[in-house]
Parts: structure tokens; C-alpha cells; sequence
């Protein structure tokens, strides 16, 4: 229940499950910590069957998501260097997407009020 930018357990701290695991290079060595992220499935991209249309998620970047150099970063290395991934929670998954579904995805960072890094 905790996570790399140490905010503990995340439901007791208010983030429940609005909250994602970043690849390394949207990590950035634990400055995206507290990040808020706009995310909306990419429709043009993907299978209509797996997105959801004009729904849009908003997750605090509580974690990150550790890399796989074993697997090609477009088969199931998905948090490999150089590729942005977002890991959500299920429940802020499906807000957007059908469940258990790798999805292409638009994003959007932006400042919000959300808990400072305390590592």
C-alpha cells in the first residue's frame, strides 16, 4: 500500500484509488511525485471496443513503474525507457477503458493540490 515517493498507505492519505505508477521517463527520479495527470483513452489509436469516448481520468502520480529490459518495451515492457506508461489503479482504469486493457492513452500533467513529496 505504500509507494516510491512515500506517502504511505494511499487510501488512508486521501488518494484512493485515483492514483498511477509511472514509467521511468515520466518518473524523472521521483519529480513527478504528486503530479496530477488528465487522461483520456486515444480513440484514434485504439480498438473503439477498449475505449470509452470522452471520459477522462484525473491520477496523482504516487509511484513508478519499474522497467523490464528483459521484454521489448511493445510487448509487455511497457514502463521500459523511453516509452511514457501510465500503471493505474483498476477502478481509475476503467474510467476510460474497458477492464484489463493495455490502451493507448493522451495525457495531460498539470499542477494540483495534492500532497507534497515527503521522502
Amino acid at each position: 500500500m505504500g509507494s516510491e515517493c512515500a506517502y504511505g498507505n494511499l487510501f488512508s492519505q486521501g488518494y484512493m484509488t485515483r492514483t498511477a505508477a509511472l514509467s521511468t521517463v515520466l518518473f524523472n527520479d521521483c519529480a513527478a511525485c504528486g503530479g496530477c495527470y488528465k487522461i483520456e483513452c486515444d480513440c484514434k489509436r485504439a480498438d473503439p471496443l477498449f475505449c470509452k469516448p470522452s471520459m477522462t481520468v484525473t491520477v496523482t502520480a504516487t509511484n513508478i513503474c519499474p522497467p523490464n529490459d528483459a521484454l521489448p518495451n511493445d510487448n509487455a515492457g511497457w514502463c521500459n525507457t523511453p516509452r511514457p506508461h501510465f500503471d493505474m489503479a483498476q477502478p481509475a482504469s476503467e474510467k476510460i477503458g474497458v477492464k484489463g486493457g493495455i490502451i493507448p492513452v493522451m495525457y495531460q500533467r498539470y499542477i494540483c493540490a495534492s500532497y507534497k513529496f515527503i521522502n
